[in-house]
């Protein structure tokens, strides 16, 4: 059965630099908006959007194929805007030009920008698509013809947030206006059980098995749902390994979604070392995180160090000079004083730091979003626990930086403030090497399992193969688990 419609290389970067958050989002998918430059006689139209979604275990692929109609006597020019969640990525957009659509070709940024510029003056029809900061892109669309229509179509990758044995996939829905007519299509496989969808606006809307599979269709016409802006499916995971594998152009890709047992609960929480670095981003948009939360889990954190000496380095457009507090019986008041008196301005540079020898650890309380100065952030040679309480934020960095040092993720967005703690207190087990014969371009979602289940995709080069993952759990013992991939027949 083919449920994914690719799984290139280019998919697989994606997967890769995804990851896995540690609970289904609380925020909301907003879908797509387009932003008419200059004045209008009357609003653009949106006359059809239809939605194709192929979730295979914890692995999704979402099309948006929006119509666009310009009831306008001239001619419009459009932007595009377009926010994504943790673990979603463009996998692809496409643009009708003359009737026709073409599909986007990746160029660096300013060859595109020079293309683009080249084209409008041969008053053709572009698309620039631009990444923003964090996971936020704007499609540049020109010329909306007058009294005429433009079609626009959003092809997005994903990696499912789980909790409890269950993914969450989520549909946008409130596009800003009445649609014309609102086409879903989603296919569902890898589901232990028939899926759990949930609107408002779609009461009745329900999964129909189909061939091994579920799948829900519906068809809305004059729709509007501004108070149910997004379509909730709910999906249980399957017991055992599901993978899926796919031959795009001569080459077999796979996707396998592998259960792994996780021994945080069982062993127990890690240690806190006695001296911690604290990495505080002090920039202008520090001030938009939640620092309530930061505040209680710096709380718990103390209490569990007990005695200890933390190094506060404040990260602006530089870093300014480390300052020393100790901590005595879990209290950190002076240590808070000064963190609430932070003045948050100027700009961000996250590779103004600088790593400490004397460090045994790292916290970083950021958004991730870095605007100022081309240095990387500095690799640590302790582990690094990157921290997050901004609903806007750059999550594949700040889980990148982290997993590299042997630390990890803590988004305090997601989840109860007792998710957070278990994220950052307990430690558990940990994926420490990919591989197997027959197998290539492996790349692994996550290091460490979430919700009992790790994703690893990659390039099947022989007719079957094992799959092997290497994995450590927090008494150090070693551990395999291995999974038998084989083309589809």
């Amino acid at each position: 059965m083919k449920i994914l419609r690719l799984l290139s290389a280019a998919a697989l970067l994606l997967l890769a630099n995804a990851g896995l958050a540690q609970t289904p989002p609380d925020r909301i998918w907003l879908p797509p908006r387009l932003v008419i430059q200059g004045p209008t006689d009357a609003p653009v139209q949106i006359r059809s959007v239809q939605v194709t979604g192929e979730v295979h275990g914890r692995h999704a692929w979402t099309e948006v194929d929006m119509t666009f109609f310009n009831p306008n006597r001239r001619i419009l020019e459009g932007e595009l805007q377009f926010p994504l969640l943790d673990g979603q990525r463009i996998a692809g957009f496409a643009m009708d030009v003359n009737g026709a659509l073409r599909d986007a070709v990746p160029v660096e940024k300013a060859k595109g920008q020079a293309v683009f510029e080249e084209i409008v003056r041969g008053n053709i029809d572009p698309g620039l698509l631009e990444v923003t900061q964090g996971n936020n892109f704007k499609l540049r669309v020109y010329p909306i013809p007058a009294n005429g229509t433009k079609r626009v179509v959003l092809r997005i990758a994903e990696t499912l947030q789980a909790r409890s044995g269950r993914s969450a996939y989520r549909i946008p829905l409130a596009f800003g206006a009445r649609i014309g007519e609102l086409g879903i299509n989603v296919l569902v496989a890898g589901s232990a059980e028939k899926p759990l969808a949930v609107s408002r606006a779609l009461a009745g809307t329900h999964f129909t098995a189909e061939s091994g599979a579920y799948r829900l269709r519906t068809v809305q016409r004059d729709f509007a749902a501004e108070s149910t802006p997004t379509l909730d499916v709910s999906i249980k995971s399957a017991a055992g390994p599901v993978v899926h594998t796919q031959v795009f152009e001569g080459r077999t890709w796979f996707v396998a979604d592998i259960p792994l047992r996780n021994e945080r609960a069982e062993r127990g929480t890690r240690r806190i070392p006695g001296v911690v670095g604290l990495i505080w981003d002090s920039s202008g948009s520090g001030a938009a995180r939640d620092h309530s939360r930061e505040y209680a889990l710096l709380d718990e954190y103390f209490r569990r160090m007990g005695n200890g000496e933390v190094r506060l380095t404040r990260l602006r457009h530089t870093a300014e000079p480390v300052q020393v507090f100790r901590i005595s019986a879990g209290n950190w008041q002076a240590l808070r004083d000064a963190l609430e008196k932070t003045a948050y301005d100027g700009a961000t540079n996250l590779g103004a730091f600088v790593p400490e020898s004397a460090a045994q650890e790292y916290l970083l309380f950021s958004d991730g979003l870095g605007n100022f100065g081309d240095t990387p952030f500095a690799k640590t040679n302790v582990p690094l626990f990157a921290i997050s309480a901004a609903v806007r934020s750059d999550a594949t960095f700040l889980r990148h930086v982290a997993e590299r040092s042997g630390g990890w993720f803590v988004d305090l967005t997601l989840g109860t403030p007792a998710d957070a703690r278990r994220t950052l207190f307990e430690a558990g087990t940990r994926i420490e090497r990919v591989g197997g014969a027959g197998l290539s371009q492996l790349v692994l979602s996550s290091r460490a399992p979430v919700d009992g289940r790790v994703l690893v995709a990659g390039e099947l080069t022989e007719a079957s193969a094992v799959l092997t993952l290497a994995t450590r759990d927090r008494a150090g013992k070693a551990g395999q688990v291995e999974v038998a991939i084989s083309r589809e027949r």
